[in-house]
């Protein structure tokens, strides 16, 4: 638990083992003035991963995390990872959020990273108290049903997409939250090779002047479609 209250969460989910990591408990973590930096790495007989988790308190609420998995398995493996943070009840809140990957060959056989069975590689979600199954409140899927690759020993990239982001993140009307929100990431993961995400989710109240904006937005899109 985060000494102001709030606390940052990851589990990982996958057929060579599953694995949780807790902000405080785990890995090593810096303290800052609205929230937290979380750092580790950690390894079973079929993955290695490292993460970098920042979470914030405040105005926003918010996750950045930066997580690389190596598949060290014969196979293709599927990865089913879970940030959490937990948050104080909010209503009619905003939401956005981010994602960008990258994906690396590394043992000669070229590399392929894909969304498992045509979902979406990225979800937003709030208030989750299982993940399999999961019964969170989706709020957004990024990356849906894609499939990337790279030749021998190359790499390759997903280009950014982003949800809540006019104006400006967090700008999507999100309804209520009650204890937590969070990204999931699910995808597969060719055999030997390694794939790295850079996500984000931010969740806000909005102030009256961002309350007016919105509905100067609603009236003026309303007005391009008569």
């Amino acid at each position: 638990m985060a000494q102001n209250g709030f606390g940052g969460s990851l589990q990982l989910f996958s057929g060579t083992g599953d694995a949780a990591w807790v902000a405080g408990e785990d890995g090593a973590t810096e303290w800052l003035d609205d929230g937290y930096r979380f750092t580790g790495s950690d390894s079973s007989g079929g993955w290695n991963v490292n993460w970098d988790m920042l979470g914030a308190s405040g105005v926003n609420d918010s996750i950045t995390l930066n997580f690389t998995v190596t598949n060290l398995s014969s196979t293709t493996q599927t990865f089913f990872l879970f940030a959490t943070q937990e948050i104080d009840a909010l209503e009619s809140t905003l939401a956005g959020g981010s994602i960008a990957g990258s994906f690396t060959d590394l043992n000669g056989d070229g590399v392929t990273v894909s969304s498992v069975a045509g979902d979406s590689i990225f979800t937003g979600f709030f208030d989750a108290t299982t993940f399999d199954p999961f019964d969170g409140t989706v709020i957004a899927t990024l990356l849906d049903d894609t499939t990337a690759s790279a030749g021998s020993f190359l790499s390759g990239n997903y280009d950014a997409e982003a949800f809540g982001d006019f104006p400006v993140i967090p700008g999507q009307a999100a309804g209520s939250v009650d204890f937590n929100f969070g990204i999931a990431l699910r995808f597969d993961v060719s055999a030997g090779d390694t794939a790295a995400f850079t996500s984000s989710m931010v969740v806000a109240v909005p102030g009256p002047g961002a309350m007016a904006l919105l509905s100067l937005v609603g009236i003026h899109r309303r007005r391009r479609r008569d």
